[in-house]
């Protein structure tokens, strides 16, 4: 176990963040899109072994709301050097959910 480690994620770039353990880092964007908005906000979690992150993304289009949440997890991995790092891609999800308000009323 480690209390901090180094991961890369996508954010518009790729971006380096650091976690402490038992903290966590929250990514949030969000505005107007040609069709309504959107918004989405990514959270990671340290607890010494394991990165967790957790997804969200709600919005409106031109067919009406809908939502869509994951939660994955990974292990930390160690470079030769002592530096943490994690490969992106490497991600295990746990739960993945999605709800769109419009088809849900026409019964799809």
């Amino acid at each position: 176990m480690t209390g901090k480690t180094r991961i890369w994620v996508y954010w518009n770039e790729w971006t380096k963040i650091t976690l402490r353990k038992n903290e966590y880092v929250r990514m949030w964007r969000g505005g107007q899109t040609d069709e309504g908005y959107e918004c989405i906000e990514n959270i990671y979690k340290f607890d010494g072994e394991w990165i967790y992150c957790y997804e969200e993304q709600r919005g409106r289009d031109c067919d009406g709301p809908y939502e869509h949440y994951t939660q994955k997890i990974t292990h930390y991995l160690n470079k030769e050097s002592g530096e943490n790092w994690v490969v992106p891609n490497k991600w295990k999800v746990l739960d993945s959910r999605q709800r769109d308000y419009f088809a849900e009323k026409m019964g799809y």
